[in-house]
């Protein structure tokens, strides 16, 4: 198995690149991942990391990941300096981008479409709800689900959740093609409340964190959809209300 003692070394510089700049990242075809349980969720659902490296001294503990990539030892230097964690478990790798789906291949289920979400944490939260709950993703100008915040906070659920890339008008129309209802998430008394949804041939829209939807966008959509609240606040964070539609949505694509 060979070292790396250098953080010069130009492995350890691509892996650098890739935590800190997305361009490379679309550029490349590639992602990082940091941790025990991500790299082995990598592998367990198929796919290959690139490269591993795992800090000297736990080559035993990480032997699982030694026969399925070019895997070489770092040192404790080089694994401070590439750690984005606080307590480093000294494993992280390289892996190939999955292939990009786009909506034209969704033929049916749980839809919840994120429009211009952009907190990487925000945004790994919903995929890891996603997975829980069997609901697919079509992310229209969102931040970059494969940011190592994103990866982090999704914990391995970026390899199981089927998610759509395009932009919003061309997600409505495919979806309106299917003869499906796209609901806009907003604060509207006026609005159906979720209660009152019929969800089992529909999509939910959830807004960006701090502007919500533009109002192009919910114009665009069939209703507008609320949750309506009884305390003394109005609104509720992304991921937490994307948890409740995707809640909604699964319940009513199981029938009630």
């Amino acid at each position: 198995m060979d070292h790396i003692s250098s953080v010069k070394n130009d492995m350890i510089k691509r892996y650098r690149r890739l935590c800190e700049s997305k361009r490379e990242r679309t550029r490349s075809g590639l992602f990082v991942l940091e941790g025990a349980r991500l790299v082995s969720d990598c592998i367990e659902n198929g796919f290959v990391p690139e490269n591993i490296f795992i800090e000297e001294g736990l080559e035993d503990k990480y032997r699982f990941a030694a026969d399925n990539a070019r895997t070489v030892t770092i040192s404790r230097e080089v694994s401070g300096a590439i750690a984005q964690t606080v307590t480093s478990q000294g494993i992280y790798a390289i892996c190939r981008l999955p292939e990009k789906k786009h909506i034209d291949s969704f033929e049916g289920g749980g839809l919840l479409i994120l429009d211009d979400l952009q907190d990487p944490g925000n945004l790994g939260t919903i995929i890891r709800t996603a997975d829980a709950f069997g609901i697919s993703l079509a992310l229209c100008g969102c931040c970059d689900e494969f940011s190592p915040k994103t990866v982090r906070s999704a914990m391995g659920s970026v390899f199981r959740v089927t998610m759509y890339s395009d932009p919003f008008e061309d997600t409505v129309k495919h979806l309106r093609s299917m003869g499906m209802r796209v609901y806009a998430s907003v604060i509207d008394s006026s609005a159906v409340s979720i209660l009152d949804a019929d969800l089992s041939s529909a999509a939910v829209v959830i807004g960006n964190e701090g502007s919500g939807m533009p109002e192009e966008h919910i114009k665009m959509c069939d209703d507008g959809i609320t949750i309506k609240m009884t305390g003394s606040i109005n609104s509720l964070n992304a991921a937490m209300a994307a948890g409740i539609f995707i809640w909604e949505l699964h319940k009513d694509q199981q029938g009630g």
